[in-house]
């Protein structure tokens, strides 16, 4: 794992994921996470400029609104596409992980045992 993939929050079966990546896998990734980047800028910028300009309209504040719904279904979407990403690479499917099992970050939810 190098500056460009390491995060502290990735879990450990994303960190080792990462780690096995090929330089095809890797470069993809590498892509999507500078998609994902940009658009997370794009978004902080109209929503600074929305609530922080001179003035406040009504259409300013629908766009901010608007850019909030937005970025929800991004977010949504964007950790589908990386988990995706993750569980299709070629150690993944060896180890046998899938889209539904892998977890992105250390604090994601945990399916709790509820037979005691």
């Amino acid at each position: 794992m190098d500056i460009w993939t390491w995060s502290p929050f990735w879990s450990e079966e994303a960190r080792k994921a990462i780690v096995h990546f090929t330089e095809p896998e890797r470069r993809r990734f590498l892509f999507v996470q500078f998609v994902i980047g940009i658009c997370v800028s794009l978004f902080g910028m109209l929503l600074a400029n929305t609530l922080f300009g001179e003035t406040v309209t009504i259409a300013s504040a629908s766009v901010a609104g608007l850019a909030t719904v937005g970025f929800v279904f991004f977010s949504y979407f964007s950790r589908r596409t990386v988990r995706r990403i993750l569980s299709n690479t070629e150690w993944a499917l060896q180890q046998g992980y899938n889209a539904e099992n892998l977890r992105l970050t250390r604090f994601g939810r945990r399916k709790l045992d509820t037979h005691e």
